[in-house]
């Protein structure tokens, strides 16, 4: 069996003195604004490691699909389609030849994912902060684990490494962390692609908020084309190619129907 390499990595946002190991340079603020203020800005795909979250710019399409973050439970949910989903899309990203970069635990959801890619000889990346390292069984078997101090220092990284994202039903980390991606999005300084996965209808709720939120006036219409639904899991690499191959995303249409 191959243990996975596990890196520590000292976050720019953790308490000082509580991290340990190698220490990374310092991250760009994400909060940072962008020329003209913040606002919700065209779409224009950035190459994965190039400071995607640096000031909101944009570098040039992406020829190729190499790194694919996905947000999922950490339970496997009542609906037995719900895991099926995660081990399918599994499979297609280690076919593909795609790297999973997901949360890191090794049950429910996220375990049915990780396992199905690297059974089929994909590459797993997990990001786990250190004090869930036991309470979501943290799956050592992986091709690499990246511990960090805190959730916040998860999501940043994960928004560095990935190329684009997907989302699969969960529950409240879940929904914080498309919440993290969508809003980075619509403030320009994320501009990677955002892609859901619509299983048994478990996330047809999510746009109904959505265009609740326009419609109460408390974000612009353009919000629902921050992301795209799809029905299964052999839609999401198609979606998200389809996105990166336009100087503009097309907008979402069936939270628009």
């Amino acid at each position: 069996m191959v243990t996975a390499r596990t890196t520590w990595m000292r976050s720019a946002i953790s308490e000082a003195g509580k991290s340990v190991g190698t220490r990374r340079p310092e991250p760009l603020d994400p909060l940072r604004p962008v020329a003209g203020g913040f606002r919700a800005r065209r779409f224009r795909p950035t190459l994965a490691g190039e400071g995607a979250l640096a000031e909101g710019r944009g570098r040039g399409l992406m020829s190729t699909l190499r790194s694919l973050c996905v947000f999922c439970g950490y339970a496997r949910g009542a609906d037995p389609r719900y895991a099926a989903v995660a081990t399918g899309l599994g499979r297609i990203l280690a076919r593909s030849g795609i790297e999973l970069i997901y949360g890191g635990g090794h049950h429910g959801m996220m375990g049915a994912l990780a396992e199905a890619a690297l059974t089929s000889g994909g590459r797993v990346t997990g990001v786990i902060p250190d004090f869930l390292m036991r309470m979501e069984a943290a799956y050592l078997e992986i091709s690499e684990m990246v511990v960090v101090t805190s959730m916040e220092a998860r999501k940043r990284l994960m928004l560095e490494r990935s190329d684009a994202f997907c989302v699969l039903p969960g529950g409240f980390g879940t929904m914080d962390e498309a919440f993290e991606v969508l809003t980075q999005k619509q403030l320009g300084l994320l501009e990677k692609p955002v892609v859901f996965v619509n299983v048994n209808g478990y996330f047809s709720p999510w746009c109904e908020m959505i265009k609740r939120i326009v419609e109460g006036g408390f974000a612009p219409p353009e919000a629902a084309e921050l992301f795209t639904l799809v029905d299964s899991e052999e839609g999401v690499l198609p979606a998200i190619e389809a996105e990166l191959a336009l100087p503009v995303k097309p907008g979402l249409r069936r939270c628009a129907s």
